[in-house]
């Protein structure tokens, strides 16, 4: 079922594709539970698609609270992920374990991380030949995480395979991100796309 919803969502220009591929993780079980974070998109019409994809996926659970965090499970995980979801809420270090414990090993407290300087953004991206692009893992870390790099590149390198077993021709990439002073305060350059000439 995953890759028939990939063949249907996947050339569509309003739906992030980081929450299509993060749906075909988790129908396929390398993900419990996914989250989309709708204030991370300022387009309603990307908003509006989120929700009908999802009214469109079958056999899941969707919970949604007042900030816009949609979480998304299997039917059949109910009971398991629910019971480990009552001993956490929304934006917690402890729901961070909860949607992939390796990659969040080296998370910042929340929402504390935001009064430190010079944070870094750790992300795991999802490229379409489109130019369409998307964090399918994104957080924020203050700790020393180099030595730690390593076991988050391997990780990066083993969940790029899985994609490119769902779809040959998607691109993924492992940033880091950093700017001086306050995260909030300074403005996110940010380029559309990388080009090797």
């Amino acid at each position: 079922m995953s890759y028939d919803i990939y063949n249907t969502w996947k050339d569509d220009k309003y739906l992030p594709i980081e929450c299509l591929i993060n749906t075909v993780l988790l129908y396929n079980k390398y993900r419990e539970i996914i989250q989309f974070d709708l204030s991370y998109y300022n387009s309603p019409k990307t908003k509006e698609k989120i929700k009908e994809f999802l009214s469109s996926c079958k056999n899941i659970i969707t919970k949604e609270d007042t900030n816009g965090n949609i979480i998304v499970y299997l039917h059949e995980n109910k009971q398991n992920v629910e019971k480990k979801l009552s001993h956490c809420a929304f934006r917690t270090s402890a729901f961070a374990d909860l949607l992939d414990p390796l990659f969040y090993s080296i998370k910042g407290s929340w929402p504390s991380i935001f009064a430190k300087k010079r944070i870094v953004q750790v992300s795991f991206n999802i490229i379409h030949p489109s130019g369409r692009t998307g964090a399918m893992l994104i957080q924020m870390s203050n700790v020393r995480i180099s030595n730690k790099i390593s076991k988050i590149y391997n990780y990066f390198i083993h969940l790029s395979k899985i994609i490119e077993e769902i779809d040959p021709s998607l691109q993924t990439s492992f940033c880091l991100h950093t700017k001086p002073g306050l995260w909030k305060s300074s403005p996110e350059l940010v380029v559309d796309m990388y080009k090797i000439i």
